[in-house]
């Protein structure tokens, strides 16, 4: 593994585990979200008509509107009353004419009204657990403004506050989108290092023969040897190899000069460019192409003990060596 692949291989893990850091980071501490529809006109009149009175209470009126929202601990810690440095309040810029608790989760949500003093709403409560959210309905004379942004509370700087829905479950959609991203990309980066799409398995066996060679007299008897190195390569990778994507040449070396080379006929199916060229001793593949899943096979044979060394590195892949 080049130093590029361990920079890689690094940069894989920190992208992981940044990843599962920002997606847990909001989970991991106290959070509180409030998510507010936009608030609804029952009532507005834009133009005087004789004889019509609309009254809300015995009181004429001109608007009416409705504001729900929901207070929701999306973190995974409670909240007690001790965590609450003030009441525990939202600021409602308009003339409160109702307030009513119409949903929480579970049914006994300890979350509850208070009371309600100068465009104020207080809760009490004293235990809001993680997961647990209340609804609340707010009756208006005019058109309302919502703040939460008001209140203390202990190892908490603010609560967030979205419009609608729809838009908070964009923000953890977004959120989980970008941690999906960062590990898919990790794993591809990690799957690569570990098991890249370009692979090279090179074979090489051995074979030594000794034999004697007797002339017309035991004089002239002498001994030889013809040395017989078989190399067989597989593409074990899904991608084609090709002469541009080694590091370097591609050749093989021998301590002794070569007889000559015995190609089985795969070769010519699955090498799809060969050229060998060198001198007796070296020689190496000025045009390759290998496909994948596929293997060629040759013989070297020299006249004394030679074991070829080869040398083969991929610029973006990994080579393995079997020597028998």
């Amino acid at each position: 593994m080049d130093w590029i692949s361990i920079i890689s291989f690094f940069v894989a893990i920190i992208s992981t585990g940044l990843s599962i850091f920002f997606y847990l980071r909001p989970r991991l501490r106290k959070k509180i979200d409030i998510n507010s529809n936009a608030s609804i006109s029952i009532i507005e009149i834009k133009e005087q008509i004789d004889d019509l009175k609309i009254t809300y209470k015995g009181k004429e009126i001109e608007n009416l509107h409705v504001l729900r929202f929901r207070i929701e601990n999306k973190g995974s810690k409670d909240f007690t009353n001790e965590d609450f440095i003030d009441p525990f309040h939202c600021t409602i810029m308009g003339n409160i004419v109702n307030v009513t608790k119409v949903n929480s989760h579970p049914y006994n949500c300890d979350l509850d009204i208070n009371k309600i003093e100068n465009n104020k709403i207080y809760f009490k409560t004293n235990l809001f657990k993680a997961g647990e959210y209340v609804d609340i309905k707010v009756i208006l004379l005019s058109k309302p403004s919502l703040n939460f942004n008001t209140n203390r509370i202990k190892d908490l700087k603010e609560i967030s506050v979205t419009k609608n829905e729809s838009a908070n479950k964009f923000k953890y959609f977004k959120g989980g989108l970008v941690a999906s991203i960062f590990l898919s990309i990790s794993f591809l980066i990690a799957n690569d290092i570990i098991n890249p799409s370009k692979q090279l398995l090179i074979n090489l066996s051995y074979i030594e023969r000794q034999f004697s060679i007797i002339g017309e007299s035991d004089s002239d008897k002498y001994k030889s040897h013809i040395s017989t190195n078989i190399v067989t390569i597989s593409n074990i990778g899904s991608k084609a190899i090709k002469t541009e994507d080694f590091d370097g040449n591609f050749e093989f070396k021998s301590n002794d000069s070569i007889l000559y080379f015995d190609f089985s006929e795969e070769i010519f199916d699955n090498l799809i460019a060969t050229t060998l060229t060198g001198d007796r001793r070296n020689f190496h593949f000025s045009k390759f192409e290998l496909l994948p899943k596929t293997s060629i096979s040759f013989l070297i044979k020299t006249s004394k003990p030679s074991k070829l060394n080869i040398n083969c590195k991929l610029k973006d892949g990994k080579v393995r060596f079997n020597n028998n």
